[in-house]
């Protein structure tokens, strides 16, 4: 088995030209990526398991939805049903990372990233919504005021509404960590699969000193001749 010696490998300009030693090389680079993907665990289990999370969270708001919209007396600012259309998104997202979880691929990964990034960004803003919502349903209720502008007022509505807004916030939270899960799952991946640098220079930096004190002693070997014959004029003279 062949190891790199580092992560930037030195050769000579010379082995550009040398087809042995790009045969060499890239024979070596092809073993560095198969050692990498086969070091390179996929977090199946983790995976799938955000995956099934995302599924149920998303069963339970839709079911919950469903309930507050059939309730007589229901305050509009209910989000338009924000519940179904946010509990479908998170039921495709689950869909995804456990279609991901189930292929070991990279690629599916990617696309759960996206899609857990987009629920993290929506679950916030129904979160603000939702909790600005149950605030003024609470105020009107509270004032007396509910019969002119939202009927009857309800424990149901309050406690579903609760719920909802409670669900949000651990959907916002979840989507939080698996975003963070992923990309340092797909960095981990992708630094695994970088070959080492290889950089050509043009002289042996080594030879390059020797070179370089062999021509300071030439020179001080000829200044000295020089100094001599110098001297044996002036002495003739």
């Amino acid at each position: 088995m062949m190891e790199f010696p580092g992560r930037i490998y030195l050769r000579a300009e010379d082995d550009i030209h040398s087809a042995e030693h790009q045969t060499k090389l890239n024979k070596w680079i092809l073993e560095f990526q198969r050692l990498s993907r086969e070091s390179f665990v996929f977090p199946e289990r983790g995976i799938r398991s955000f995956g099934y999370m995302f599924f149920a969270i998303g069963l339970i708001l839709m079911i919950i939805q469903i309930t507050l919209s059939s309730i007589q007396n229901v305050y509009i600012p209910s989000l338009l049903g924000s519940g179904i259309w946010i509990g479908l998104l998170s039921v495709a997202t689950g869909v995804v990372g456990i279609y991901a979880a189930q292929q070991k691929s990279t690629r599916n990964l990617l696309d759960f990233m996206v899609m857990t990034t987009v629920l993290n960004i929506f679950s916030a803003m129904v979160v603000i919504l939702n909790t600005i919502g149950l605030e003024m349903y609470s105020r009107f209720c509270a004032s007396g005021r509910a019969k002119e502008w939202i009927g009857e007022c309800g424990e149901a509505t309050v406690i579903l509404q609760s719920i909802l807004v409670f669900l949000n916030v651990l959907l916002f939270l979840l989507t939080a960590c698996c975003g963070g899960f992923v990309g340092r799952t797909l960095d981990m991946s992708f630094q695994l699969r970088t070959p080492p640098l290889v950089v050509y220079y043009s002289q042996n930096p080594i030879e390059q000193i020797i070179q370089t004190e062999e021509q300071q002693a030439s020179k001080s070997s000829e200044t000295s001749s020089e100094n001599k014959t110098y001297r044996g004029d002036i002495a003739s003279e």
